[in-house]
């Protein structure tokens, strides 16, 4: 199961039937090892490289991508995709990820989404304070964008979104009422369980940095 625990009773019989049956048929068809194979779904089998190749569950061992072009070059392949490599004097490339990918993968990261979101409130909260100083009001809006971005992409929690915005209602709040600083207190407090339960991953530990949070939410209670 996806908490590591063994999917027992007829369920488990069938999933494990299945994928023997599956790596059964893929091993035959390609002119592999199928007992092996089998063994290997059935009972959790481990076999070093070299073992696997005299049982005939792999077809080669390469010490790194040179030689492995080397040793594919006239190789014969069975299966449904039979023919022979040819291999020699083939140029290899190196592709990085696009740059868009490396920029989503910052986006979606737990900490960076929930500062971005942090800003964006800030930078609209003071571009509501004070009118007309546009850069605060730009820089929250674009942030609260990036923010929301990245957070669509992970599995939000309702009751971190809540918290969140009640933590932006009580700190205005704050801002404008003469409540010696109780609702200012509620708010920090608010940030800071809003911030660690915000992304809902099911891990043991929260998916935002308890550091971040609770300094972020030290420092804006502070500010207001």
């Amino acid at each position: 199961q996806s908490n590591g625990e063994d999917i027992g009773d007829t369920l488990g019989r069938k999933i494990t039937n299945d994928a023997s049956a599956f790596v059964r048929v893929l091993a035959t068809t390609h002119g592999r090892n199928p007992e092996l194979a089998e063994e290997m779904v059935r009972e959790a089998t481990n076999v070093t490289a070299q073992e696997a190749l005299d049982a005939g569950l792999i077809d080669l061992i390469a010490t790194d991508q040179d030689d492995l072009l080397e040793q594919l070059d006239g190789f014969e392949v069975k299966g449904p995709k039979a023919g022979t490599l040819d291999t020699e004097g083939l140029a290899v490339e190196d592709r990085d990820m696009p740059l868009r990918y490396e920029l989503l993968q910052i986006l979606v990261n737990p900490n960076v989404a929930f500062l971005l979101l942090l800003i964006g409130f800030a930078g609209l909260a003071l571009e509501l304070f004070a009118p007309g100083t546009v850069i605060p009001g730009t820089i929250g809006a674009i942030s609260l964008l990036l923010g929301i971005f990245g957070t669509v992409q992970l599995p939000v929690a309702a009751i971190g979104v809540v918290l969140l915005l009640l933590a932006a209602g009580l700190l205005v709040a704050e801002a404008q009422l003469p409540t010696g600083g109780f609702l200012g207190v509620a708010g920090v407090g608010a940030l800071v369980a809003g911030g660690l339960l915000l992304f809902d991953t099911s891990a043991e530990e929260p998916s935002v940095s308890p550091v971040l949070v609770i300094a972020l939410a030290v420092l804006i209670g502070g500010f207001i």
